[in-house]
Parts: C-alpha cells; structure tokens; sequence
C-alpha cells in the first residue's frame, strides 16, 4: 500500500500578504533592511529648512541605498523581480506623496508669513513692501512703529498673542503635545521682544 503524505503542497500566498508584515514593513517603513523609505511628517518638515540642492541629494542617496537592499533581497530569494517592482512603485507613489504633502507645507507657511507680514505691516501704519525694505535697511520693527507712532509694546502684545494662537492651533491639531506648547509660551514674549527692538533680524 502506498502511503501518501499528508503534508498539504506549499502554497504561493499573495505578495501582498505574504511580504506585508515582513519584507514589505522592512522595505517601506524603515527598518534595518532599507532605512527610513518613508519620511515622517516630523522629519519630512525638518528638511523642508534645508537648502533644496541637499535634500535632493539625501534622497538621491536614500534611493540608491533602496536599489541596493532590493536587490540583495532579488538574490537571496526574499523578493521575486515582480515583487521588487511593486515595491519601486509603491516606494514612488509614497515619495511622491510626500513631496506634495511638503510643497503644500510650503505653501501654506508662506501665505501665512505673508498674511502676518501685511497684519504687522497694517498696525505700523505702513505697506508690506515698505516694511520689509525698512528691515532690510537695517531698522527694527520697533524703531518703524516710533517713526509712525505707535506704541512699540501693543506690536509686542500683538505678536504674542498671534504666537500663542498658533501654537494653540498646533496642540489641537497633534502637531506638538501641551509640554512643548507650555515651553514654548515661556519664552515668546522675550524672543518676540528681542526681535521687535532688532536683537533677532525677521526672517521676511
């Protein structure tokens, strides 16, 4: 009598379940197998101060670093070719997220300098564009509201209430947790002093 074993034949389970909580969380969610493939807001706004030259080149870098990894994945038998490329894509498809997630960001920071630029600009008594020439001269912000008389500590008052509100908006909106808002309170009536009276030159 033959005897047939009774162990079941292997079968191929679908990539994606397959790869997802192993190979795939390695490759795009920043293990040790690839590094940081995905970057997280916190790190993503960073760089965003970074000249844009270099951030190209870490993610030229961090992409080479991917390449590689895969296909040392590709010969050891961990990835099959097709596999890698769902990879590629999906790497491609986050990173192209990102990248417009950033330039929003961007955007949004910019409009909103620009909002409390022509807000400040408002309550010197003068123009956005008039403003920012004086700075660029070398005056201060307290030295443009003495020109025009007014008083330098309602543009003080003024801008630490704008502050807090913006951290406020930042709590609410989980991008800092109520410790950091506390500390950062502390100081932002003495930092937004020292920069109306010109120890700290506006950034525009």
């Amino acid at each position: 009598m033959i005897m047939r074993s009774m162990t079941s034949p292997r079968v191929r389970t679908p990539f994606h379940h397959r790869l997802g909580t192993k190979v795939l969380a390695a490759l795009l969610a920043g293990s040790t197998l690839l590094g940081a493939a995905v970057v997280s807001p916190d790190v993503a706004t960073a760089q965003e101060e970074a000249p844009s030259a270099e951030r190209e080149q870490r993610l030229a870098e961090r992409q080479q670093r991917i390449e590689e990894r895969v296909a040392a994945a590709i010969e050891s038998g961990k990835l099959t070719q097709e596999e890698a490329d769902e990879l590629r894509t999906r790497f491609e498809e986050r990173r192209a997220r990102a990248h417009d997630d950033r330039t929003e960001r961007q955007a949004n920071r910019q409009a909103n300098r620009q909002e409390r630029l022509d807000s400040l600009a408002t309550t010197l008594g003068t123009t956005a564009d008039e403003l920012k020439a004086a700075l660029k001269d070398g005056q201060s912000i307290a030295d443009i509201a003495v020109a025009n008389g007014v008083d330098v500590q309602s543009i003080i008052d003024e801008m630490v209430a704008q502050a807090t509100a913006r951290i406020d908006e930042a709590v609410a909106n989980d991008r800092i947790d109520p410790d950091k808002a506390t500390e950062l309170k502390s100081r932002i009536e003495e930092r937004i002093t020292a920069r109306v009276n010109g120890e700290h030159r506006s950034r525009g």
